[in-house]
């Protein structure tokens, strides 16, 4: 026979997180969850204005592309070849101007050799969330204006 405790640990759970600079502690924080046996109405966002937007699918939900077209650069071609051009090399290097601090240029020509062989897309993916796919639709469509020589 289960204890009243037990009943009670089954249903509601705390946790607590420490912060530390070196030992001293810096913050706590702590948060309580409790089981509930449906879904609680309060915490479903109905369908509006605050509903977040996926910026890789279209408007009937599937998963979307960004546009290359055919003889002009887009975020899929390598970095090197995009570099290989006064006009895509004017916009990476704008990119990662923006990245840098007091508008300092992060592609510096040993950089700029570790990732010629990368796509764009590839290194948006190891950047992680410095690049939003807001940032990647943008730099495309710029792309997509910049002849491949």
């Amino acid at each position: 026979m289960p204890q009243p405790w037990q009943a009670i640990a089954q249903r509601f759970c705390s946790i607590t997180i420490y912060g530390y600079c070196g030992d001293e502690k810096v913050c706590e924080d702590e948060a309580a969850f409790t089981h509930t046996d449906g879904l609680e109405a309060e915490y479903i966002l109905e369908s509006g204005e605050n509903d977040g937007v996926n910026w890789f699918l279209d408007e009937y939900g599937e998963k979307k592309k960004l546009e290359a077209t055919q003889g002009f650069l887009s975020v899929y071609d390598e970095i090197g070849t995009i570099l290989d051009t006064e006009k895509g090399n004017e916009i990476l290097n704008g990119l990662f101007i923006s990245f840098g601090e007091g508008g300092k240029a992060l592609l510096t020509e040993s950089v700029q050799n570790s990732i010629r062989s990368l796509t764009f897309v590839e290194l948006a993916k190891m950047i992680g969330p410095a690049i939003t796919p807001e940032m990647l639709n943008m730099l495309n469509e710029q792309l997509r204006h910049v002849k491949n020589s």
